[in-house]
C-alpha cells in the first residue's frame, strides 16, 4: 500500500496558468484540468505538494547546531542566512519552497473546492471527504505561513499587523494582498471548523488528514494564540478520539545502520497526519553537542538511543525523524505532523496554566513512562503549577525536537519574561545573537514575490 502512495506522489496534475507562475511555483504541462472526483483524489495524492509546510524556522531555532565545516558546506545561500539570523535572507533568484510550494498546496485545494462546486461528481461521502481535506490543507498552510512570515499573534495588534495573502480562488491572475494577522487566524479556524465536520474518523494511511488531525491542528493554533482554554478543549477532544495511541519506546531498539526512526511513518500510530518541512538541511548537518544531550536526554531516556547517533567528530546526529521518506522518496525531510504525544503536552501545558498541577503532571507522566526505561523511570513531581509548567515545557522541547515547532515556541514564549531567551551562535569565530522579540523572528517574504506583487516587505 505504501508503494501505491509513493507512486501517486510522483503523479502531478498541472493546471493551466499564466503570468503568476513564479508566485506559486507552478510549471504548466499539457494543460490538464481535473474535473472528476477521481481527478481530485489523485491531485491530493500528490504528497510532495499536499504534505509540505514551511520550515525556515527549523534552520533558525536553537535545536540546530552546525560545525564550521558543515555551515560552509550548505549549498543554498538563504539557509546560511537563516542559520545566523541575517537581516537579508533572500535574493530574487531564490526558490523559497516554504512560500511557493505551500501556496501551490493552497492552489490545489482551491481547485478541488471550485471543481466540486462546478461538477459535483461521485458520492456525497467522497465529495465531503475531499472538501474536508481541502479545508484542512488550506488551514494548515495559512497557519504555518502566517507564523513564519508575520508577527507572533498578539491580541492587541493582530487586527493591524500584516499577515499573509488569503488565496480563496484557483485564478492565480488575481493580484494578492496581505491580510492582517487576525484575518488569517480567523480564516484558519473557520476552515478547520469545516474540516472537522467533513473529515472521516479514519483513513487508510496517515498521509491523509482525518477528524482527529483537525482537532489537533486547532489545539496547535489556539496554543500559538495563547488561548489556553480553547487549546485545552481541542487537545482534550483529540486525545479522546484516539485513546491509547502513545508508542512505548521501550518496545523499540534503534538499528545500528540506517538513519530512519525505528518505526516506519505509515505504521506509526502516534501520527494523526504527516506533514514535512519544505526546506532541507538535515542528514549529517543535524547535530547536538554532548553537553546538550546529557542535559536534556539523560541515560535511561529511550529518546537518547532512538533519536541520536554518535558521530566521529564528537557530536550527535539526530535520526529520530518521524518521516522516513514516504512523502519524498528516499529523502527524510523534517517531520512536522500532528501526533497524539504533542496533544498530551498541549493539554498538560494548558492544565498547568489553569493552575491544575496534578492534572498537568498526570499528562506529563503518561508520556514520560512511555519514553523512559522502567529501571530509570521516576514520576515527575512539582509543588505548584508554575513548577509543573516548567517541567512540561522542558519535556515539550525534548519530545518535539527537530519537528519545526521550537521556532514557533520561542516566538510565543518570548512574550513571557520568565521564558524569554536570547539565542547565540558562533560561526568561524564570529558570534551572532537573536534577542527575544527581535524583528528577525519574522522571515522576509521572498524577494521575487515582493517584486511581482508589490506587497510590503517585513522589516528586519
Amino acid at each position: 500500500m505504501c508503494k501505491k502512495y509513493i507512486n501517486l506522489a510522483l503523479l502531478i496534475i498541472l493546471i493551466s496558468v499564466t503570468g503568476c507562475e513564479k508566485f506559486l511555483d507552478i510549471k504548466p504541462k499539457d494543460k490538464v484540468i481535473p474535473k472528476t472526483v477521481g481527478d481530485f483524489k489523485m491531485l491530493f495524492n500528490n504528497l510532495a505538494v499536499m504534505n509540505v509546510v514551511p520550515s525556515l524556522g527549523n534552520i533558525s531555532d536553537d535545536d540546530m547546531y552546525l560545525t564550521d565545516a558543515q555551515y560552509k558546506a550548505l549549498f543554498i545561500p538563504f539557509t546560511k542566512n537563516c542559520y545566523i539570523w541575517n537581516s537579508d535572507v533572500f535574493v530574487q533568484s531564490d526558490d523559497v519552497r516554504s512560500w511557493a510550494a505551500v501556496y501551490t498546496k493552497i492552489y490545489y485545494a482551491n481547485t478541488v473546492l471550485e471543481g466540486l462546486a462546478d461538477n459535483p461528481t461521485g458520492t456525497i461521502q467522497e465529495q465531503n471527504e475531499l472538501k474536508g481535506q481541502a479545508y484542512y490543507y488550506k488551514a494548515e498552510s495559512f497557519f504555518d505561513l502566517v507564523r513564519t512570515f508575520a508577527k507572533q499573534y498578539n491580541t492587541g495588534t493582530a487586527a493591524t499587523d500584516p499577515g499573509v495573502p488569503l488565496r480563496d480562488e484557483a485564478d492565480i491572475n488575481i493580484k494578492p494582498k496581505r491580510a492582517t494577522v487576525q484575518e488569517v487566524y480567523d480564516r484558519v479556524l473557520k476552515d478547520l471548523d469545516q474540516a472537522e465536520q467533513l473529515l472521516p474518523a479514519s483513513t487508510e494511511l496517515n498521509v491523509t488528514p482525518i477528524k482527529s488531525a483537525a482537532l489537533g491542528l486547532k489545539a496547535r493554533v489556539y496554543l500559538q494564540m495563547g488561548n489556553y482554554d480553547k487549546a485545552f478543549e481541542y487537545a482534550d477532544k483529540c486525545i479522546k478520539t484516539k485513546p491509547d495511541q502513545l508508542l512505548d519506546y521501550n518496545n523499540y531498539t534503534q538499528p545500528l545502520v540506517g538513519n530512519n526512526f525505528a518505526v516506519t511513518t505509515y505504521n506509526n500510530k502516534e501520527i494523526l497526519h504527516v506533514s514535512v518541512g519544505a526546506e532541507f538541511i538535515y542528514g549529517p548537518q543535524c547535530n547536538v553537542t554532548p553537553a546538550y544531550l546529557n542535559e536534556h536526554f539523560p541515560v535511561g531516556d529511550k529518546r537518547r538511543e532512538l533519536f541520536f547517533r554518535t558521530q566521529a567528530n564528537g557530536v550527535y546526529r539526530f535520526i529520530g525523524n518521524y518521516h522516513d521518506g514516504l512523502v519524498n522518496v528516499g529523502t527524510p525531510y523534517p517531520f512536522n505532523g500532528i501526533t497524539i504525544a504533542e496533544m498530551y503536552l498541549v493539554r498538560a501545558e494548558c492544565y498547568a496554566r489553569k493552575d491544575k498541577k496534578d492534572e498537568a503532571l498526570n499528562d506529563l507522566n503518561a508520556l514520560r513512562i512511555k519514553r523512559i526505561t522502567p529501571a530509570s523511570y521516576v514520576p515527575a513531581t512539582a509543588t505548584n503549577a508554575e513548577q509543573a509548567l516548567v517541567l512540561v515545557l522542558a519535556e515539550r522541547r525534548k519530545e518535539l525536537i527537530f519537528r519545526n515547532i521550537r521556532w514557533y515556541d520561542l516566538q510565543r514564549l518570548n512574550k513571557e519574561s520568565r521564558f524569554a531567551k536570547t539565542l547565540t551562535r558562533t560561526v568561524n569565530g564570529n558570534t551572532y545573537t537573536l534577542p527575544p522579540g527581535d524583528p528577525r523572528y519574522v522571515m522576509p517574504i521572498p524577494a521575487n514575490v515582493i517584486l511581482m506583487t508589490g506587497m510590503p516587505q517585513n522589516p528586519r
